[in-house]
């Protein structure tokens, strides 16, 4: 086995602590103690999105985050562009990496992924999507501007964006909800034959990264759920949907590959069970 190829399958450490390290506080939803939370009703139009989406890229994994309740950046005709979050480094308008490992080689292990939630909201059960590969679908948005953005944060004090507050070298903080029932951003369910029906919830989504060598090979992502809506939600359910493709800006077809995965996972605390054989 040749040194490169070690290096190449060291993404199954960056993977698995990106994809299934995460913090929700959420689901003590009922018993809410937001004191900010409004509750008075959901938004059914709103004018357009501030959708942004930015790039992790001071440790050894390039990965952008959105703020729309989507990771990675696609690739091909979709591909994201950088546009926010723009540093001497970074030209504005060159593509977004998507998972890079290792940072700046070009190889990609993700297409995109997603926050996928369900739960009870009265007496109707509810699934509320950042992304959907087949259907192409998005439900969950920002404010419009100037609302909405992606703020930025670093604990260096060299840093034009330092701030006391933030975790790791460089924070990207984002806020959005999955109330915007207007057709011209969310599409009808194919199977129910309906409009989207927001579960009422804010997202409260960080995201951290290092360039420290023990850690620069992975990304922290931190989801805080929140009901906004009137009624109570009850049975909540999270997951990330992952679309793991292996590709290279010069290849045409790299959703052909999807031979990518963990090479061991983290069973939860929360669920003691899982530890055992």
């Amino acid at each position: 086995m040749g040194k490169s190829f070690r290096e190449h399958f060291r993404l199954s450490k960056a993977a698995v602590l990106l994809l299934l390290i995460m913090a929700a506080t959420a689901f003590g939803m009922n018993k809410l103690s937001e004191t900010s939370v409004d509750r008075g009703g959901l938004a059914k139009t709103a004018a357009t999105p501030n959708t942004q989406n930015c790039s992790h890229r001071v440790g050894n994994v390039w990965f952008t985050i959105t703020n729309w309740g989507f990771f990675g950046s696609q690739f091909q005709q979709s591909q994201l562009k950088e546009l926010y979050c723009i540093s001497p480094s970074v030209p504005i308008g060159e593509l977004a990496p998507s998972f890079e490992f290792p940072a700046g080689t070009g190889v990609n292990y993700l297409f995109q992924g997603a926050l996928w939630i369900g739960a009870i909201v009265g007496e109707d059960t509810l699934v509320s999507v950042g992304a959907d590969g087949w259907q192409w679908t998005h439900e969950m948005y920002p404010q419009s501007a100037p609302n909405g953005g992606i703020i930025q944060k670093s604990n260096r004090r060299s840093s034009e964006f330092y701030s006391e507050d933030a975790i790791s070298e460089q924070d990207f903080v984002a806020e959005y909800t999955d109330t915007l029932v207007d057709v011209t951003w969310t599409a009808d369910d194919p199977r129910d034959n309906r409009h989207h029906k927001p579960l009422g919830i804010k997202v409260l989504q960080r995201s951290y990264s290092w360039s420290y060598s023990y850690a620069e090979d992975f990304i922290l992502l931190d989801y805080r759920l929140v009901n906004i809506g009137t009624k109570d939600i009850s049975k909540a359910y999270m997951a990330l949907y992952v679309d793991a493709d292996n590709w290279h800006p010069s290849t045409a077809n790299g959703f052909a590959d999807d031979i990518s995965g963990y090479r061991f996972t983290v069973p939860s605390p929360a669920c003691p069970e899982d530890l055992e054989d």
